[in-house]
């Protein structure tokens, strides 16, 4: 459905300053995709289901959503880390420590493995 993006804004002064870092997720399809309307509408669904869970403490905000050119996207904070679809495949065999640091980010040691 989409692409994930590392992406930097620019603000048009030197590239030595840092500038934050964001994940921009674009959609993939052509503006002239007869799947485009259905694409763009479940893509506005994710928006709307992350800005239902944006209270969660390990849920990064959805910091903007639209259209640019005819390219529906929608942009995040960038979180420095893997990928959480390959973390959580059949054959990952995670512990049951692994499993609850990638549910709380893992800062509460309570939990006994």
């Amino acid at each position: 459905m989409g692409v994930v993006w590392k992406a930097r804004q620019k603000f048009g002064i030197s590239d030595a300053i840092r500038t934050p870092e964001f994940a921009l997720k674009t959609l993939i399809n052509a503006p002239d995709s007869p799947d485009r309307s259905r694409l763009v509408l479940r893509l506005a669904r994710e928006v709307a289901c992350l800005d239902r869970v944006r209270h969660v403490k390990n849920i990064t905000p959805v910091l903007e959503a639209g259209e640019d050119n005819g390219i529906a996207f929608y942009v995040m904070t960038y979180v420095q880390g893997g990928n959480l679809k390959k973390r959580l495949k059949p054959e990952a065999n995670l512990t049951e420590r692994s499993s609850y640091d990638i549910g709380t980010g893992g800062e509460n040691d309570s939990c006994s493995t």
